[in-house]
């Protein structure tokens, strides 16, 4: 059988495979080639295709992955880097697989074109350093050109840029242009940027200051001190003073500097970073340096006492003799200057402690050296020890033993009794002991024996148990307004008194615990007998049984105990306890009143003081005469039998700025009377005033006395104002007794005077006796200056008894020691010069007011009119001669005296009209001329001598 027939179909196999188009091509890396296309002959069809490359013709075929294609782009992705042969592997239906032919591509890598910098020096930088930037082109080519820029500003070309004027935060950066080939990229490159960091310069400098600063006082300690700038944190100094090295460190001190030295500093700095001017010096301080006062030298101290503990005194020597000095004062209180000049000077007041000084001169500012310390010691006080015996004025008898017992300025202790073998008591008579306090302790005892003066400059303390007595005229005088502590015992004496006698008493303490009553004073007079005077109703105010309480400045009345003699004379003693009145006391007057007023210290205070401190106070106060009532004996019943003493009555003593007048008080052996009071007021003596007008009489320390505090009574002081004064007295051979004062004193007037005129108070039971002045009676008057022998003055008297009476001068002073003083009796016509003899004559009972008249010229006498005479004797002074000339009369003699009546010149027998006295001896002052005529008439002329 025939089989089936086949016809075969025979395909030709695969007999070419092509690439087209099939030239060399050449890509850069990132770039596509041309498209290559397989194609193939034969082969009944492709199955598959691989495209692959190799690098040497018919070398091994690398597939490139996933190109399966009839097409083939070549990139330098898919192929890299290189020169390849690109070929494609056919695999057909029918043959077998054939590889196309070789086609070249060539792969140039990129050239990617790019550009750094750098900074030499690199990182943070000085201001002012040179930073070059250099770049580092990748891929510039041959050539490359370059644009440095500054943030935005261009500022140089080429491959570096330098600059010194770089500031922080400046931004420096290139841009490259390259000319590199084939497959360049990135041109122009812009390199990085370099962001400076550019700090400040650190200049090191130092400067040094001086404390104190400018000229100083040689051994000053000066320091001074290096302020750096930039030092860092450890900076090292080295100080010269020129080019001498004198320390380290960042002070350098010296006290021994002179004049024209230099200093400086050189600092060595560690400051980082950009540090200059490292080391670097300071300025020069060129030192102004004075030389220093001459040291103060100090003498001897006067130490401090109890009196003045701030009263110490340091004299000081060796000060600046020319110009003003300051003094410093140093130790333990500083700073207290004193100015002065010369070469010494005494620091006063000054307490305990202490105590240093410089001076300061004004040539310069320059204190001394302190003068070397010296002390003031704490005062200690002045104890009794009784040692010796019981004698205040031994200074053995004390604590501290000195050649002095207490003075003014010690603070006496009376210690207790059982502790000193002797007790103390100011002894002997009329001695005057100081001290600035007086402590008496408990169970400690002093006495004041009679006439002594324990005068105590502040507070007496007297302790409750202590005791401290004044016996009877003793005084405690107290010179500030201390208040006192504690009670004393003052013992006062009346004068002899019989029952019926009043005494005029005031309080020296006072008693706050146990009031000092007037009964107190004298616990057995008749209960009715204690009175003081209300001066606001001019009346006696009677306590009866003395329960009024004894005031400071008040006087009292109290008559003697009823235990006395109502005929025979006796002493009472007071005693006193309470504390001692001290400082001011007042008492209230009334216009025109009488005013029972007392001293009211424990001492005696001066009337005349009394008198013109309330003149002068303000207000002012004129207290005018004080009037003490005084005890002379009573009229008998049974006259004596030389009839003496039958009509002495006791009567009021007066004194006041002109003078005094007594009471006469019993006949001394001689014939005279007691001498009048002259201006001592006794402790405890109380006394009338008449008041000017309403006020506040004033007592106060001022008017204390040292001793004198026995009587009223004294001799009188010397004048401290002229004062020409006659004392007449009125007397009967009976013991009737009456005194009048008639002055001529500076101050008064020939009108009434409170302070210089005093009103009779006719307290005498029989006689009274005074000048008359404006139909006033005064037992004293007062007349103004200057003395004129033509002055009359009238007198009058009152007698209770009829008889003889005498009327005589007691004393006078002044130009009544030589004046002639005539008493005219117009009732017998006679005239009587006083000053040759006493005047006798016989009286009715009565008051008679127009009898007397003394004058100072004799009317009578001669041939010529004496009262006309004296307009023709003139005198005159100039160039220390005296000239006398009378006009009506020869001169027959010529006396001069001063106005105490000293007894200066004398002649007699002159025989002319005219006088001449050159060169008396005598200083500037006022003089009393007496001239007598040959007739002898006589007056008195006042001159100014110079």
């Amino acid at each position: 059988a025939t089989s089936n027939t086949i016809t075969m179909t025979v395909n030709p196999n695969l007999s070419a495979v092509g690439i087209t188009p099939n030239t060399a091509q050449a890509i850069c890396g990132l770039n596509s080639g041309t498209l290559l296309t397989v194609s193939e002959t034969g082969g009944n069809g492709i199955t598959s295709r691989k495209w692959g490359k190799r690098s040497v013709s018919g070398g091994t075929i690398t597939d490139i992955v996933g190109e399966t294609g009839s097409t083939f782009t070549p990139t330098g992705t898919n192929l890299g880097n290189g020169n390849w042969l690109i070929v494609c592997t056919s695999t057909p239906s029918c043959g077998t697989a054939m590889v196309s032919n070789e086609v070249s591509v060539s792969v140039n890598p990129n050239l990617p074109a790019s550009v750094s910098i750098a900074a030499s020096p690199s990182g943070a930088i000085c201001s002012g350093t040179l930073v070059t930037f250099t770049a580092a082109p990748v891929n510039g080519g041959t050539t490359p050109t370059y644009q440095w820029y500054n943030g935005l500003t261009a500022v140089g070309t080429g491959s570096t840029y330098s600059s010194s004027t770089l500031v922080n935060v400046d931004a420096i950066k290139v841009v490259m242009t390259s000319n590199a080939s084939p497959c360049l990229t990135g041109s122009p490159a812009t390199s990085n940027t370099i962001t400076m960091a550019v700090n400040p310069n650190l200049p090191a400098s130092v400067s040094i200051a001086a404390s104190p600063s400018g000229a100083i006082c040689s051994g000053t300690l000066v320091t001074f001190t290096a302020t750096p700038v930039n030092g860092g944190t450890t900076p090292t100094y080295q100080w010269y003073n020129g080019l001498t090295a004198v320390g380290t460190g960042s002070t350098y001190s010296s006290s021994t500097l002179v004049n024209a030295d230099a200093i400086k500093v050189v600092m060595t700095s560690n400051a980082s970073p950009c540090l200059t001017g490292s080391p670097a010096t300071s300025n020069t301080i060129t030192m102004l340096v004075n030389t220093l006062p001459g040291t103060p030298i100090t003498g001897t101290l006067t130490q401090p006492t109890c009196a003045s503990s701030s009263g110490g005194i340091i004299p000081l020597s060796n000060l600046p003799s020319t110009g003003t000095w300051t003094i410093t004062q140093g130790g333990s209180f500083p700073g207290v200057t004193y100015s002065g000049t010369g070469s010494t000077y005494d620091v006063k007041n000054l307490a305990a402690g202490n105590y240093t000084f410089t001076v300061q001169g004004d040539a310069n500012t320059c204190n001394s050296l302190a003068s070397a310390n010296v002390v003031l010691n704490t005062a200690a006080a002045k104890v009794w020890t009784g040692a010796v015996d019981g004698n205040w004025s031994n200074p053995a008898n004390w604590n501290p033993v000195t050649a002095t017992a207490p003075t003014a300025s010690d603070c006496v202790v009376i210690p207790d009794v059982a502790t000193v073998p002797n007790v103390p008591t100011i002894q002997g008579a009329g001695i005057i002991v100081d001290a600035y306090t007086l402590t008496v302790n408990d169970n400690a005892s002093l006495t004041v024996n009679a006439k002594n003066t324990l005068k105590v400059v502040s507070t007496v303390t007297v302790g409750a148990l202590g005791s401290l007595v004044f016996q009877n005229d003793a005084s405690l005088v107290q010179t500030t307004n201390a208040a006192n502590v504690g009670n004393i015992t003052y013992h006062r004496d009346t004068e002899p008194v019989r029952r019926y006698d009043f005494t005029y008493w005031s309080t020296p303490i006072t008693n706050i615990a146990q009031p000092y009553t007037l009964y107190k004073l004298s616990p057995a007079t008749l209960l009715d007998k204690y009175s003081s005077y209300d001066s606001s109703i001019n009346a006696w105010d009677i306590n009866l049984n003395g329960t009024k309480e004894m005031i400071p400045g008040v006087g009292y009345t109290v008559r003697a105990p009823q235990t006395f003699s109502i005929t025979n004379t006796a002493i009472y003693s007071a005693t006193f306890t309470g504390t001692p009145n001290n400082g001011d006391y007042s008492v209230q007057i009334y216009n025109t009143n009488w005013s029972l007023i007392g001293n009211p210290y424990p001492s005696a205070i001066d009337a005349l003081k009394f008198i013109n401190i309330n003149h002068n106070a303000s207000p002012s106060v004129d207290v005018g005469t004080l009037y003490f009532w005084t005890h002379n004996t009573p009229p008998s019943g049974t006259p004596s039998s030389n009839g003496t003493y039958d009509y002495t009555s006791n009567d009021y003593a007066a004194f006041n700025l002109s003078g005094s007048i007594g009471t006469g008080g019993a006949k001394l052996p001689n014939g005279s009377f007691g001498p009048p009071p002259t201006g001592e007021i006794a402790a405890c003596q109380s006394f009338f005033m008449r008041a000017s007008g309403s006020g506040i009489v004033k007592f106060t320390n001022d008017m204390r006395l040292d001793g004198k505090n026995d009587q009223f009574y004294k001799t009188s002081k010397s004048n401290t104002i002229e004062k020409n004064r006659v004392w007449l007295n009125l007397t009967n051979a009976k013991g009737a007794f009456k005194q009048a004062l008639v002055g001529y004193i500076d101050g008064a007037s020939d009108t009434w005077d409170v302070n210089y005129d005093a009103a009779t108070m006719n307290g005498n039971s029989f006689i009274d006796f005074y000048s008359i002045n404006e139909s006033k009676k005064l037992a004293i008057q007062g007349r103004a200056l200057p003395f004129q022998d033509t002055d009359r003055v009238p007198l009058g008297y009152k007698t209770t008894v009829a008889g003889d009476f005498t009327i005589a001068i007691d004393h006078a002073d002044g130009v009544f020691n030589n004046q002639a003083v005539y008493l005219e009796d117009k009732t017998t016509g006679t005239v009587t010069n006083l000053q040759a003899g006493n005047y006798t004559f016989t009286t009715a009972i009565g008051t008679f007011i127009d009898r007397f008249t003394i004058a100072y010229v004799k009317k009578t006498l001669g041939t010529g009119d004496f009262e006309d005479a004296q307009n023709g004797v003139f005198v005159s002074t100039k160039e220390k001669t005296i000239k006398v000339t009378s006009t009506k009369e020869t001169i027959k003699e010529v006396t001069i005296y001063d106005i105490n009546g000293q007894l200066l010149y004398n002649k007699k027998k002159v025989g002319l009209a005219e006088l001449q006295i050159p060169n008396l001896q005598s200083s500037n002052q006022v003089l009393l001329v007496k001239v007598t005529l040959e007739n002898d008439f006589t007056t008195t002329k006042k001159v100014i001598f110079q």
